[in-house]
């Protein structure tokens, strides 16, 4: 088995070249994302890798981030999130963390709360205005940047 790991990091810092609100950025994949908040910085360094990975052509690509606060505010601090576009690989996670006390809980990546993203300068805004969904808009946001054929993905 090869295995590739990339670790996207960043600081969350108030400068004067930092985003602001309203600012459209280029992403690694090139699709324009509209800043519709800066406290979500780590999404956009998470969508570049996901793109990057996706070159490689893997079979299976597993993104572990905290995606948002909002994660915590469904399921409490000790309880992560699962989200994927397939059934059965996140099915066999969430029964094999059970069996070793390291419990998931699958959230839907619901297709049609996509259009919370829709950005009328970008692609996509890298949030959504409301304040419902925000775990699985966050998932919605990063599923963009995967490549289709690589539907096997696990975002926790």
């Amino acid at each position: 088995m090869r295995l590739r790991v990339l670790v996207p990091a960043v600081e969350n810092s108030v400068a004067g070249n930092a985003f602001r609100p309203l600012d459209v950025v280029r992403s690694r994949k090139g699709m324009t994302v509209e800043i519709g908040n800066t406290d979500a910085e780590g999404r956009l360094i998470l969508c570049d890798a996901l793109a990057e990975a996706c070159t490689e052509k893997p079979d299976l690509i597993v993104d572990c981030a905290t995606l948002t606060g909002a994660a915590r505010v469904a399921l409490g601090p000790d309880l992560p999130v699962s989200s994927a576009i397939t059934m059965e690989r996140p099915k066999r996670c969430c029964r094999c963390g059970i069996e070793e006390d390291d419990p998931l809980w699958r959230l839907p990546l619901h297709k049609p709360y996509r259009r919370m993203l829709d950005s009328k300068v970008a692609d996509i805004n890298n949030v959504s205005e409301s304040s419902f969904a925000g775990a699985i808009t966050a998932a919605l946001f990063l599923d963009e940047f995967v490549d289709p054929a690589i539907r096997g993905s696990i975002s926790t």
